[in-house]
Order: structure tokens, then sequence, then C-alpha cells
């Protein structure tokens, strides 16, 4: 070290061993290709998740739900009516009760925003709440200009699901209060085979 070295300090020093290195240019910053160029960088601080660098959470999304057809081997064995298999006596018990529902419907649609939505419940389990329930959306199917939608509200022993072909236990109405999917329709099942019907299931959580 000569005597011009020694009364300098470390980092003149370290200055002056750099000058005579050729340094490489600075390495262009990683392109983000779902940031538009023009897009204004005050924009990420609306992305949290961006700024922290902490992993958003992504919905995945679910395929395609199978076709919902009526189980019918089940539906022959609970006199559940449905076509090819009617059962005269339950058909025209279910036609009687559907005509006084469709006519008390219409007295209080102008009293009431939610006239058209019937409520079958019980006091006890066993006590027909799913054979009234299931029969009765079945009959109203039957008029040409009603939409009916069937929903299954037993969060406890839910059933509905044995009455279709509905595969692994689908999303329904827990799922929906859960706020697990994106919207309602997504969870509503068109039945093929009553083209009326569409039904929500009690769902898993």
């Amino acid at each position: 070290m000569d005597k011009k070295s020694s009364g300098l300090n470390l980092v003149q020093r370290a200055m002056n061993l750099g000058a005579g290195l050729t340094m490489p240019p600075p390495a262009a910053p990683p392109s983000d290709s779902g940031l538009s160029r023009r897009q204004p960088v005050d924009h990420l601080l609306f992305e949290p998740g961006r700024i922290s660098g902490e992993a958003m959470p992504i919905r995945p999304e679910r395929p395609a739900a199978p076709e919902l057809r009526l189980n019918y081997a089940r539906c022959r064995d609970d006199k559940i009516i449905c076509p090819g298999n009617v059962d005269v006596t339950t058909h025209n018990e279910f036609r009687t009760v559907k005509r006084r529902r469709l006519l008390a419907m219409q007295e209080i649609k102008a009293k009431r925003s939610n006239a058209n939505a019937i409520r079958v419940t019980s006091a006890l389990p066993g006590e027909g709440k799913t054979f009234t329930a299931l029969n009765l959306a079945i009959t109203l199917a039957a008029e040409r200009n009603l939409k009916v939608l069937l929903i299954d509200g037993d969060a406890v022993n839910p059933s509905l699901t044995s009455y279709f072909t509905a595969g692994e236990e689908p999303l329904g109405l827990i799922d929906v209060l859960a706020g697990k999917v994106a919207k309602v329709s997504d969870v509503v099942h068109p039945c093929a085979d009553i083209g009326n019907l569409s039904v929500m299931f009690a769902g898993h959580g």
C-alpha cells in the first residue's frame, strides 16, 4: 500500500479499486404481463396482495355438473309422481292440492312479494316432508306457464339427492349461505326429465 493510498479512508479506497472495473448494465426489471404499460402505478395500491407479495385466493373452476335426471327406481318405490310412473291416487290427490295452492297464491299475490313460495315442514322427522314437497313440485311443474325450483332446506338430514342421479354430493343451499359459490345459479340444477323443474340440493358446507 503506497503513502497516497494510506491517507484514504475505507470508502475512498474501495471506490478507487472499482474505478477500473467495467460494470455490467443493470438488468431489465421482469415484465408483468398482467399489468398494462399504460396502467398507472397507483393502481397497485388497490391490490394489496400484489404489493405485499401474498398469494391472492383463486376460486377453482368446478367441472360441468352431470345432467340431472330422476332416479326412477327410488321414485317408484316411494310413490313419487314421475313420467311413466303415475300412481293414480297420488296424482289425483296432488292435483287437488295444486289447484288450491294456485288459487291461494293468486289471491295473496298483490299483498305479498313471496306469494309464489311454498314451504313444506313438519314437527318430527319421517312425517312425509320430502314425499309432499317432491310430489307437489312435480305436479306444479306440469303447468306450462310455471317454473318450479325445489329447494332441500334440511341441512341435518338432506334426502332429495336420493331421488335424482346427482352423482357425488352436489353443492347447494348450505354452500350458498357459506359464500362458497360465486352465483346462486351455480347450484340450481335443471331436471332433464321434467322441463319446468329445477332442484337446489342442501349441499355439504
